[in-house]
């Protein structure tokens, strides 16, 4: 029963277009909209999500972040946390 459910499609709004998406998807595309957007919490839920996928052996084929964006989302996190404690990214 939770296999059928989590194949289920529901309809989401994306860039102003109706779009048919697996009950799954539609709060990842929320959580990376988020992260996107410079929300700090969505963006280490996100980290978190991908590492867990990574130990629990998930298929890193199936829309899962290179090791290169997972890199990049930690560098994003460790940059808005230093502005936030007044740390500047200021160049000489």
């Amino acid at each position: 029963m939770l296999g059928r459910t989590l194949r289920e499609n529901v309809v989401i709004k994306e860039n102003g277009r109706r779009k048919s998406v697996t009950k799954p998807e539609a709060p990842v595309k929320q959580l990376v909209d988020k992260a996107t957007a410079r929300d700090r919490a969505a963006l280490r839920q996100l980290i978190a999500l991908d590492g867990s996928a990574v130990e629990q052996g998930v298929d890193a084929s199936k829309n899962q972040l290179s090791d290169a964006d997972l890199e990049l989302m930690k560098d994003v996190l460790k940059r808005l946390e230093g502005c936030e404690k007044g740390e500047g990214d200021e160049k000489d």
